[in-house]
């Protein structure tokens, strides 16, 4: 039998309040970023006044089941947030409040990273960031723990935390330069100087980790056992295997623009291309770190995989022992994993034999559903970064490029 259990704290940690009729639906989490979006239904009257049901009070969510007898209070921690949105609803004669809770990564990306009031920061091979230029030549991941540090020290009961295990050294150095970015655009764009196949969560606990691909599989799913059923998309429309990056300054300030692209990917797909402004890169060994990273990683068709994966405390699927005739330890599956899958017949199986990557899970009591990357690591969203970097690009300025190197 799986219970759920939902406390709720301030914004200092102090404990207000167990509810206890809370309906608890889901949540979603994913790679290089943390959890999602996670909604509370409470069986509360519309006017419903509690003191814990305040914007910004944190709300932890636990389970209890056959697999968490060994934690402390026999529960685990799945979910951890704060209250975003807060909505008393009366539907004919019921009456209920819907609460949104935001995962603490959603914070990193409405916040800029800074030292007091400074907010350009240099990378510094002591520190990892400096306030001094200039910019020093430094491991990635000293690099990250420094963002986080920078983080904590200017937030108020900060969430988010990381250890040297969590985070460790990439041996990939880097030089460059922070201007006015959020922690989150600082994370994202040391993900891309870091080694192809690196990437970065934010757990329920708030814990950062920074990390390469397991080289072997986490986790073995087996058709019939653990899932039934699986589905695949093949998509053109996120190939990318010609880019155009530039640091932003004028070719007689020194600027640098260069393009990268593969070729077998444009004989297949035709040139699709992308244009990325990127003004802390400082050399040209940073500008090969991104573009060679940004068409490995996009150059191939995107194959996303989903499957669910069953939870293994169904009470109707259990043996005489006691013990799951089916399922699995849902909770044990996490973001960055990696998985291969057993059952499949002779035509099946070579296309699913690889250690493959889980980018995306949906988390529900009963089952998860899980995406994963056939071809690929889960990569940032472009678009988006190539948008924000168009719109701080400083207008006015005459700055000609005549052609890329």
């Amino acid at each position: 039998m799986k219970t759920v259990s939902v406390k709720v704290y301030s914004p200092a940690g102090v404990f207000l309040k167990l509810w206890t009729t809370a309906i608890f639906e889901g949540f979603s989490k994913e790679l290089n970023s943390g959890l999602g979006e996670c909604v509370l239904k409470l069986a509360e009257k519309f006017d419903y006044a509690g003191q814990e049901l305040q914007e910004g009070n944190m709300v932890k969510i636990f389970v209890c089941d056959r697999e968490t007898i060994s934690q402390p209070n026999g529960e685990l921690l799945i979910y951890s947030g704060y209250i975003s949105q807060i909505e008393p609803t009366v539907d004919f004669s019921k009456e209920y409040i819907m609460v949104r809770l935001l995962g603490y990564s959603t914070l990193l990306a409405l916040d800029i990273l800074k030292n007091g009031a400074q907010t350009t920061l240099y990378s510094n091979n002591t520190t990892g960031l400096s306030t001094s230029a200039p910019s020093e030549v430094a491991d990635v991941g000293h690099i990250m723990r420094a963002v986080i540090d920078r983080y904590r020290a200017e937030t108020v009961s900060p969430q988010i935390s990381y250890d040297q295990a969590s985070i460790p050294l990439t041996s990939t150095t880097q030089q460059y330069v922070f201007y006015q970015r959020t922690y989150k655009e600082a994370m994202d764009e040391l993900r891309l100087l870091a080694p192809v196949d690196y990437y970065f969560f934010i757990d329920e606990a708030g814990l950062v980790t920074l990390k390469l691909k397991p080289t072997t599989p986490t986790h073995t799913f087996v058709l019939g056992k653990h899932f039934s059923s699986i589905r695949a998309v093949r998509s053109i429309e996120t190939v990318r295997n010609f880019l155009l990056l530039w640091d932003g300054r004028s070719a007689a300030d020194g600027g640098i623009y260069r393009h990268y692209q593969d070729d077998i990917s444009i004989a297949q797909y035709r040139r699709q291309a992308e244009r990325i402004t990127n003004y802390g890169l400082q050399d040209t060994g940073g500008f090969d770190a991104i573009g060679n990273k940004f068409i490995a990683e996009n150059k191939d068709v995107d194959i996303s995989v989903t499957f669910d994966i069953l939870d293994n405390n169904d009470e109707t699927r259990l043996q005489a022992n006691g013990q799951p005739m089916a399922g699995y330890d849902i909770e044990s599956i996490q973001v960055g994993d990696t998985c291969k899958f057993l059952g499949f017949n002779n035509s099946l199986a070579d296309i699913f034999k690889e250690n493959m990557l889980i980018t995306k899970i949906d988390y529900r009591l009963s089952k998860v559903s899980v995406t994963i990357k056939l071809s690929r690591t889960s990569v940032v969203d472009w678009t988006k970064m190539n948008e924000k970097n168009i719109d701080n690009t400083m207008k006015g300025n005459d700055v000609i490029l005549t052609s890329y190197s």
